[in-house]
């Protein structure tokens, strides 16, 4: 059996159920499909067998980077990074520091309650991280009286 998936916009999201920070519950108006390789630019740069950028799906632009470039990982203490040169950065934890050199891409991951700085930004960590993968049942059985006499 495949993987299944379905695109929101953050309109149609804000309208879904939320009953925790990882779990969204939305009306059955979004389409659910199931994955195809190489068939949406989307959902083949998220499965987790992509190893490289599917470019016969995937509209790109080239541009030049000039500042290491970050992007936080919802709910999580990682930072997605590419740097285009060569960059200090800190990482301060309670009295502990620690100092890496950036270069090229990677993934950025500090402790909770931590902070790091580079030359142009300063990154906070969050102070807690409270995450439940569970898969319970949304819905609990519900008994039907099958005698109908």
């Amino acid at each position: 059996m495949g993987h299944k998936y379905g695109k929101t916009s953050c309109p149609e999201l804000q309208t879904c159920l939320m009953p925790n920070e990882l779990s969204y519950f939305c009306k059955e108006n979004i389409p659910i499909v199931t994955y195809v390789p190489n068939d949406d630019c989307e959902s083949t740069l998220i499965h987790p067998s992509t190893v490289s950028i599917p470019h016969k799906v995937c509209e790109q632009t080239m541009l030049t980077l000039e500042q290491t470039y970050w992007i936080p990982l919802h709910l999580s203490n990682e930072w997605l990074f590419t740097a285009p040169n060569r960059e200090l950065f800190t990482g301060l934890c309670g009295t502990e520091k620690c100092q890496l050199t950036l270069q090229k891409c990677g993934k950025l991951y500090l402790p909770p309650r931590c902070k790091g700085y580079s030359t142009r930004i300063t990154l906070y960590a969050l102070s807690a991280l409270i995450r439940n993968d569970s898969q319970d049942d949304v819905l609990p059985i519900a008994s039907v009286d099958t005698d109908c006499f």
